[in-house]
């Protein structure tokens, strides 16, 4: 949970954004930014509309370091662990926004993560889930086994999962020429991900404990992105260099850091 402090300060930063870009609502209040627009806002640092891979990991970083305010020292804030999490899976996970394989993702791109935050607070993930299992368990016997993990990214039968995919919740980048092989590259990795007990095949209890994790973590990943994304965003996008790891707080009142904070600071 993040100090009180900051929640105030994330909440007030929620606000002035949110009267700069939505204006207000039918009874006066200012209107939230979209979680499209605060990720925008925080991981396109040079703000010319398109986010790039370095972009995407220095922000991450910031966030983590953000995150470790407060937290026990020498022990991984929850918040530092998911990032931890999420900059390893990056990579491969920009690939797949990237529909057009430009190498920079767009607003339009961007926008997945607010559709999957909806999808994740309903039972598309799980209906998913257990459609792509049915579809690779071809015998039946409510287990993934190796050779029917390896099939899911021959042709035919990713061509079937990705339908799937599509059908229930489109991932722009799996429709690319480039995804099989981004998937297959990667098998090992996603196998690793979701085999609890690491014996090499996937039962379906695992299957429902991986996207009962999946969900969990992503549900918190975006809403944390909505509480700490328009602060971070308003104070350098993520930089988070100027404290020695901490966030640039010169500018801040009461601050310490490089600026007129530390000089008032001293008046008071």
């Amino acid at each position: 949970m993040l100090p009180m402090r900051f929640t105030a300060l994330a909440l007030a930063c929620n606000a002035a954004l949110a009267q700069q870009q939505q204006g207000f609502n039918a009874n006066g209040m200012p209107e939230p930014p979209s979680l499209t627009k605060t990720a925008m806002n925080l991981f396109d640092k040079d703000h010319n509309g398109a986010v790039t891979l370095k972009e995407t990991q220095e922000t991450l970083s910031g966030l983590a370091a953000f995150g470790a305010m407060g937290s026990e020292p020498g022990k991984q804030s929850d918040i530092e662990k998911m990032i931890t999490q999420a900059k390893a899976w990056m990579p491969q996970f920009f690939k797949l926004l990237d529909s057009d394989s430009s190498g920079t993702l767009s607003e339009g791109e961007v926008e997945w993560v607010e559709k999957g935050l909806e999808a994740a607070k309903t039972n598309v993930f799980k209906n998913l889930t257990r459609d792509i299992f049915e579809t690779l368990d071809v015998n039946s016997d409510a287990t993934l086994a190796p050779d029917e993990l390896e099939a899911a990214v021959e042709p035919e039968m990713y061509a079937k999962l990705v339908a799937l995919i599509v059908e229930a919740f489109p991932l722009p980048g799996l429709t690319s020429d480039t995804s099989q092989a981004l998937v297959k590259a990667n098998l090992q990795g996603i196998v690793a991900a979701l085999d609890g007990d690491g014996n090499g095949s996937i039962e379906r209890k695992e299957a429902g404990v991986a996207h009962g994790n999946f969900k969990r973590a992503f549900i918190k990943a975006a809403e944390s992105l909505k509480t700490m994304g328009p602060m971070l965003a308003m104070f350098g996008g993520g930089d988070m260099g100027g404290m020695g790891g901490g966030m640039p707080m010169g500018g801040m009142p009461g601050g310490r850091g490089r600026g007129g904070g530390s000089r008032g600071a001293r008046r008071n």
